[in-house]
């Protein structure tokens, strides 16, 4: 009974450890967010818009993401997945890796003064930092692979390629 306690203790711990970075605060993008995001091979693809903000004298970063209407069968839904492995510049040096805590909304036109989820990162805010001084970098993903052992199958990339919703 024992060790089955602290076996489920020690999986809530390893869960929660693994949770990506839940919203700190919530705030309304500019009118001019920066956009990026990319599409699949198989069509469809995803937008991110965020920015960084002044929270409490802290960088805030704040976003939001759309999944295209066009989405293949075989991409649809991994785009939660794909923006979990992005990070977020500033300058070239890494301000927030992990994009899953943006909130997700539906394709737009205009993804500017949309609320968006934040989180507060620890670089304080700097004189001059402007909301589109940051960068988005979504690697390269192989989102879905079959092969049927003879050489044949098909393969799911997603490249970062700019707004794809």
């Amino acid at each position: 009974m024992m060790k089955s306690r602290c076996a489920l203790t020690l999986s809530l711990f390893a869960l929660v450890a693994c949770a990506p970075a839940a919203p700190r605060a919530t705030s309304t993008l500019s009118l001019s967010p920066v956009l990026d995001g990319g599409s699949y091979s198989t069509g469809g693809g995803l937008t991110i818009a965020g920015e960084i903000q002044n929270i409490g004298g802290m960088t805030g970063l704040c976003g939001v993401w759309a999944d295209g209407d066009n989405q293949s069968v075989l991409s649809k839904g991994r785009s939660g997945t794909v923006i979990s492995r992005g990070a977020a510049f500033i300058g070239g040096q890494a301000l927030h890796r992990g994009l899953g805590f943006m909130r997700q909304i539906d394709p737009v036109a205009e993804y500017g003064g949309q609320r968006a989820n934040c989180v507060v990162t620890e670089r304080a805010w700097q004189p001059g930092d402007q909301p589109r001084d940051v960068t988005f970098r979504i690697p390269r993903q192989v989102v879905e692979r079959e092969t049927d052992g003879l050489g044949g199958g098909y393969e799911v990339v997603f490249r970062q390629t700019g707004p794809g919703a």
